[in-house]
């Protein structure tokens, strides 16, 4: 099946969900990691996280316009800001067609000898008998010829089109824990560190009916469209996933080039690029991350190193489902609504729709292309289950944005030290609520 140009994606129903409940104590809600672990009642959220009706995760194409034509008059001789270009140019510059028309640029497919090595790298991983810590290159070996290709996938991700995807591995002849170990001994060759998520390495996207709505933080707890966005992965620079189990129907991969959006808002509206630029506070002290009001202060979009690097997630300003944005925090201004619904529909505009079938695996230069996801059903046969891991490369160096303000905002969040042990959370569940109920440091 052939990737598509990406469309605009639909904008849902809102519904307004409520239960009772009695509020915690401040010794309970300091004790625990979330609001909801403290046992916040939905009354509570929306006292503490309200929601603006008239911006929330999902953009709407009529406001957008609107805010455009009530923006734009003030915004005119509004330059870009210092030091920013007026356009990029380079391969990392692409347009959707392109990638559609060109697969062979970014889709690898592994041959019945490279599925005999990946077996031949994890039984030998196996008889070592060692920590998860411990899965490397040297724990992991590949062959030199092997080892060359993935030195050109390298060379993709960060001097090519942003990001490749790899088909064909035999995940059938594997459980789901053993396909995991092997795209993370695979992805060691990508990158030079494994980086913490929330419960540990791994972060599981799927949908689980069973969630309540104060259960509900994130549109990947869910199978609904995503926007287009970059990963927070404070010292790090790469995402990836591996599909363990596809959709019903739905869930394409939806990518766009970071610089070809930026070249299309300077060319029409620097002031949009200004603001971008700008400081925002970061709301990241939701369901997810624990402490409410806890939040950064940093732009939205750097220029460092002659690249264009965008650090926007935009559920960190208007917050998911009914928890919205901390009472505490400044409100958000229609510019900086504007310029996140551009950001948005720019994507979907010179984006890509991507395929993803179970075990293909996707690497991504995170801060150099937007991934989003199209809405997916699930079905009693099969349900989508995605296992990401975020990595980081010496061969990037950025002045500003990972080793300043990005890589501060995890050390409270996400970084560990270097010999620190790993927690992999094989248990889906592990990811969105609770303490990690994986293996950890083990195999």
């Amino acid at each position: 099946m052939a990737p598509a140009v990406a469309e605009k994606a639909p904008e849902p129903n809102s519904s307004n969900l409520t239960t009772p409940s009695t509020a915690p104590s401040a010794e309970t809600k300091k004790a625990v990691l979330s609001p909801a672990q403290a046992g916040w009642s939905v009354d509570d959220i929306k006292r503490e996280y309200p929601v603006d009706p008239t911006f929330t995760y999902f953009p709407s194409r009529p406001q957008w316009v609107e805010r455009q034509i009530k923006n734009a008059p003030k915004a005119r001789g509004v330059p870009l800001p210092e030091g920013f270009p007026t356009a990029i140019e380079g391969p990392s510059v692409w347009d959707g067609f392109e990638v559609q028309n060109n697969p062979e640029k970014w889709l690898y497919t592994l041959t019945e000898s490279d599925n005999a090595e990946l077996r031949s790298a994890f039984t030998h991983w196996k008889s070592l008998d060692l920590p998860l810590s411990k899965l490397n290159r040297t724990t992991f070996p590949l062959s030199d010829e092997l080892k060359a290709r993935t030195e050109v996938w390298v060379d993709q991700l960060l001097n090519g089109l942003g990001f490749f995807q790899i088909r064909g591995f035999d995940i059938d002849n594997y459980t789901d824990e053993e396909a995991t170990i092997i795209y993370a001994g695979l992805a060691s060759y990508i990158g030079d560190k494994r980086l913490n998520q929330v419960r540990g390495v791994l972060a599981h996207i799927r949908a689980d009916p069973s969630f309540k709505p104060e259960d509900i933080a994130a549109p990947a707890q869910e199978t609904v469209f995503q926007v287009y966005h970059t990963d927070a992965i404070p010292g790090g620079n790469i995402a990836s996933f591996l599909v363990l189990h596809g959709a019903a129907s739905g869930g394409d991969s939806q990518l766009a080039s970071v610089g070809k959006v930026y070249n299309d808002i300077a060319k029409t509206r620097p002031d949009v690029i200004a603001t971008l630029a700008s400081k925002w506070t970061l709301d990241i002290g939701n369901y997810l991350h624990g402490t409410p009001g806890n939040h950064v202060e940093r732009p939205l979009l750097y220029y460092d190193n002659g690249r264009i690097v965008a650090a926007i997630a935009r559920r960190s300003v208007t917050g998911y489902g009914i928890w919205g944005r901390h009472k505490s925090l400044p409100k958000v201004t229609e510019e900086q609504k504007e310029a996140l619904d551009t950001l948005h529909f720019l994507g979907a505009k010179h984006g890509v729709n991507i395929p993803i079938r179970r075990g293909d695996i996707q690497f991504l230069n995170n801060y150099e292309v937007f991934h989003a996801r199209e809405e997916y059903k699930d079905s009693e046969e099969t349900q989508r289950h995605l296992v990401r891991l975020w990595l980081s490369t010496e061969r990037i160096q950025w002045e500003k944005s990972d080793s300043g303000h990005l890589k501060g905002e995890g050390k409270t969040r996400f970084e560990k030290e270097d010999d620190a042990e790993e927690t992999w959370n094989f248990d889906p569940r592990s990811f969105l609520q609770g303490s990690s109920s994986g293996k950890k440091d083990e195999y």
